[in-house]
């Protein structure tokens, strides 16, 4: 079997390199999967295929036009590429086409269309409803009326759903057949996120982090789908809340406009930390925090997401706090495990909850909730699943 992965970001994009590149060494550990073909689009000048070094697999790069305007930019996509595909489908002798993410699986729909070939999609999220609840898009914006149609088409037509949480799960019982949903949460590696003493004291000691002092860490983006003003504030409620507090912020934006933003809420460079690290780093600089923030909006449909860093903070032995409403997790932490939940608009008190639990923490108790709900192995359960109800392979 030849199987082609569709990706929507680049191959070497955070997201790719978390969520897609281990599930491309799972599919790889088949015996009958002969050979897999990634393909990317780039956005940003990688124009070349790159070597993951993974056994069976092959990377192919889409390269997105530059055009005048978001909108054109994704028209062009959405003429070229499913004719790329079709035509690597046709020369490749491809049994299956898998697609990361429902705007992945709208292309996959029109390839599927044209080829027969049978697909299936990952990481299954009402992405339209997300991008309209946070103020991205409005509701008679063309980008949000091609999604939401994009997406019950795909819904319709895949042979294998993989929703992103056990809610969307039962969400969608009503539209699909139960036994093609299963749910692929965004998994880590949580042997690589494994606590290490050694990287704690390495990492502290570098930034300046005393023994006495109480350490957040937040990984990501501001603003769209997260809070960016009020999550400023939470971090600056911090500071006052465990008095001799550090943060340390991991993130692609502009490290100079991020250090203005904490100045202003009394986080001086001299108790704090921003940084862009390689993926692989990430885990040590966890490793010096005592806990996490994860600062998502609170909006409806986001109780459907998987928020990878959740995995990776529990994997790195974190405690972490969480807006309301968001993913599975959410109900987790509901029921007193692995973190405090906060509303935006009450989240001094949440810090204050955050201080009492980290009073009697055990990492190993996060570690274990990383390995029940954000395990790799439900990755391959999942994989083997859809294999004997599609192809009846064992």
């Amino acid at each position: 079997m030849n199987i082609l992965y569709f990706g929507y970001w680049g191959a070497r994009d955070g997201l790719s390199v978390a969520t897609i590149h281990p599930h491309l060494e799972i599919l790889a550990e088949f015996e009958f999967v002969q050979s897999i073909y990634f393909v990317s689009i780039e956005r940003e000048g990688q124009k070349e295929p790159i070597d993951l070094k993974i056994k069976k697999v092959r990377h192919i790069p889409l390269i997105s036009n530059r055009v005048s305007s978001v909108l054109l930019n994704k028209i062009d996509d959405f003429i070229r590429f499913p004719q790329k595909i079709t035509e690597f489908i046709k020369q490749l002798d491809i049994s299956l086409l898998i697609c990361r993410s429902s705007p992945a699986g709208i292309l996959g729909y029109l390839v599927h269309k044209k080829t027969g070939v049978p697909f299936w999609v990952e990481s299954f999220e009402p992405h339209a409803s997300y991008m309209a609840e946070a103020g991205v898009w409005k509701k008679w914006d063309p980008r949000y009326l091609i999604q939401v149609v994009g997406e019950r088409l795909q819904l319709k037509a895949t042979e294998i759903v993989f929703p992103a949480s056990e809610n969307y799960k039962r969400r969608l019982v009503t539209q699909k057949r139960p036994e093609a949903l299963l749910t692929i949460p965004c998994t880590v590696n949580t042997d690589c996120f494994e606590f290490n003493e050694q990287n704690r004291e390495k990492v502290r000691n570098k930034l300046g982090i005393g023994n006495d002092m109480f350490c957040g860490i937040y990984t990501g983006k501001f603003g769209g789908l997260y809070y960016d003003y009020e999550a400023f504030e939470m971090f600056g409620q911090a500071k006052e809340v465990f008095k001799n507090f550090f943060l340390i912020v991991l993130t692609p934006h502009p490290v100079e406009e991020i250090k203005q933003k904490l100045r202003r809420v009394g986080l001086s460079d001299g108790h704090s930390f921003v940084s862009l690290v390689p993926h692989q780093e990430v885990p040590a600089y966890m490793h010096a925090a005592d806990f996490a923030f994860s600062t998502i909006k609170s909006i409806q449909s986001q109780r459907f997401s998987s928020p990878i860093k959740l995995g990776e903070y529990w994997a790195a032995g974190l405690p972490f706090l969480l807006t309301e409403g968001v993913g599975d997790e959410s109900e987790i932490l509901k029921n007193g495990k692995g973190g405090v939940l906060f509303n935006i608009k009450s989240s001094r008190e949440a810090l204050s909850r955050m201080k009492e639990l980290l009073k009697g923490s055990n990492k190993k108790t996060y570690v274990e909730l990383a390995k029940k709900y954000r395990a790799r192995g439900l990755v391959k359960e999942a994989y083997e699943e859809a294999f004997k109800l599609n192809f009846k392979a064992k």
